[in-house]
Order: C-alpha cells, then structure tokens, then sequence
C-alpha cells in the first residue's frame, strides 16, 4: 500500500506537472484537504479529476489536527489496501504540507510514502513579479516568522503565511529590505500589493511577502 503526496502547484491548473497528473491517473482513490466545505485544492486539480473517487477530509486553518491527521492515516490506510492512494496538496507536497504530518502517522502503520514534487507559491511568485529570487553568492531564506532569524548577510526573504504582517514589514524595513505583497498567487484574485497600509489591511491566507535587498532588483515593477 502507497500514499503519494501530489505538489498540485499555487493555483493555476495549467501549473500542475505532467508527473503529478499522472499519479493521479494512476491512483486508486484522491483524498483531498478542506476547510469549511471548501476545497481549492480540489479546484486547482478539477480538470484532472474526471471519474476519480475523491475523498474529502476536514482540515480546519489554525487549529491543532494532530489527532486528525492521525484519523486520516489510519482511514487512508485501510482503504488503500494494495493500491495506490494520492494526496493533493497545494504548492509542493514537501513545504508547510498538510500530507507531510499524515504522512510520518501513514508509516507508522506500515505504508509507503512518496512525495510528487510542484510548483511552490514563492516561485510562481518571482514569475509574476518579474524577478530572479536568487543568484550566485546570494542567500535566500523561506519562513513563516522572522522570531529568532537573523538576516545579516540574508538577500532575499521569502515569508509564507503572512499573519503579523505589522510585524514582518516592520522588522524588514528596520533591515532595509524591500517587499512586495503577493496575494492569491496564479489564481482569480490575484493582486500585487506594494502599499503597507494595503498590505496590513488585507485578511487574506493564500499571500506571501518577497523581499530583496535592493530596489534594482525589482526589474519592470
């Protein structure tokens, strides 16, 4: 029995990998993240999803689903038998994934784990903002906080899950970086905010900041 973690890329479908939808050709059953009923996972990988059997699976943001994850291993276990089950998940399978906690508890139980790599929200990111992340002799760091991290020498910052923005924007301007904030990344909505005040005033989960060192490397922007 096999649980494959699918990257299924930042949200647009035209980004998911030809690997990727081959393993969900492939696979026996699609179980798939939600959270209130709502799935964009489920979204992104529609078009590929034709007289698949999806299940979904409640997974609340910002809550503790240790005991779920554990749940779900345990229901994608017996269900999976000899087969191939795969589970979607936005961006890469291996950054910040949901499948990579239900994963450690699917071997626990004797499964085999492998990870479908896809297209990470930072770097559909740099595509839309018309940049180069990194170049040779550069530093670069992704994070969820700047607690405890030390920029010195860091040339670009990469910050995922943006919730105490006020904090963020000030610890990187007191650094000198410059930033950008990129909201629902390749998907409806899209939106490239550049204004702090804009910037703090958006709620929205799917955004990330990218910071440089220097103004020049912003190119066309």
């Amino acid at each position: 029995m096999k649980l494959v973690g699918v990257g299924i890329g930042p949200g647009d479908s035209q980004l998911m990998t030809y690997k990727a939808v081959l393993m969900i050709n492939e696979a026996k059953y699609v179980f798939v993240p939600e959270s209130k009923g709502k799935s964009l996972a489920y979204e992104i990988a529609k078009p590929y999803l034709i007289d698949k059997e999806v299940i979904f699976l409640e997974t609340p943001m910002g809550q503790d689903n240790k005991e779920r994850y554990k749940d779900y291993a345990k229901k994608i276990f017996e269900m999976t038998g000899d087969d191939i089950s795969v589970f979607l998940t936005l961006g890469d399978s291996s950054v910040y994934s949901t499948f990579t906690y239900i994963s450690k508890e699917f071997k626990k139980l004797g499964g085999e784990v492998e990870f479908i790599p896809g297209i990470t929200s930072f770097s559909a990111a740099a595509s839309v903002l018309n940049i180069p992340l990194i170049e040779k002799g550069e530093k670069m760091i992704v994070c969820d906080s700047l607690d405890g991290v030390n920029l010195i020498n860091i040339d670009t910052v990469v910050i995922l899950k943006t919730v105490e923005k006020e904090k963020l924007i000030e610890r990187l301007e007191k650094e000198g970086f410059y930033y950008y904030y990129v909201k629902r990344c390749t998907q409806f909505g899209e939106e490239i905010i550049s204004d702090k005040e804009k910037i703090l005033d958006d709620r929205d989960y799917l955004s990330l900041i990218v910071a440089k060192r220097s103004e020049e490397d912003w190119f066309t922007l």
